[in-house]
């Protein structure tokens, strides 16, 4: 229990039940979305969300290529967070203009920027979060983790996914639920990016480990 006493790690469950809440929950909607509204196959639905994998691919491979989670610490959470609201807004607005003859090539862009933002917060966040315990904790810690994304990702499913079909319930067209949906997930990043700050700065070095 002493680490529900810690800021850093109860700021780091936080921080990742939000963010883990909105991945889930937007790539289900998405996925809904181009098979019940655009009318793609599975095939089709699925190679439509490519390129977020593609971004987050990329992304992870950049990140640990180059060290960037150890020069740059926290913040690349922060502008993993900003990178992904840009994504996500960039799906919102591609629909918002094209309308429902929208084409994977058309949602590409957004979509790979979705991604790469979504890898420069998922690459060092454990690690920062861990840094905010004792060695002796980090069993536990990332165990709990690891539950809270599990978590996030069921929350996600349920309350965004709930949110879409009941705005459709409510008489709103697949387009206009969808939008709204985005919204909703552009402001649980920007939660993300506040709840962000109380972790620590950056993850221990290789020799902090050691000792």
């Amino acid at each position: 229990m002493s680490l529900f006493r810690k800021r850093s790690f109860t700021g780091g469950l936080i921080t990742g039940l939000v963010f883990f809440s909105g991945m889930v929950g937007f790539s289900l909607v998405f996925g809904l979305y181009t098979q019940i509204a655009l009318g793609y196959d599975p095939l089709k639905a699925g190679l439509a969300g490519l390129p977020n994998a593609i971004g987050t691919l990329v992304g992870f491979g950049f990140v640990n290529a180059s060290g960037l989670a150890r020069k740059v610490g926290r913040r690349l959470i922060h502008i993993g967070a900003v990178a992904m609201a840009g994504g996500v807004t960039g799906v919102a607005l591609t629909l918002n203009v094209t309308g429902m003859g929208v084409t994977p090539w058309q949602l590409a862009p957004a979509l790979l920027l979705t991604g790469a933002g979504m890898s420069l917060i998922m690459a060092p966040f454990f690690d920062i979060v861990l840094a905010g315990v004792e060695p002796h904790e980090s069993g536990s810690a990332s165990g709990t983790l690891t539950a809270v994304q599990r978590l996030g990702g069921a929350l996600g499913t349920a309350a965004i996914g709930t949110l879409f079909f009941g705005l459709v319930g409510q008489g709103r067209s697949l387009e206009d639920a969808m939008l709204l949906t985005i919204w909703v997930e552009v402001g649980l990043l920007a939660v993300t990016f506040v709840t962000a700050f109380l972790l620590p700065r950056r993850a221990r070095t290789e020799q902090e480990v050691a000792h």
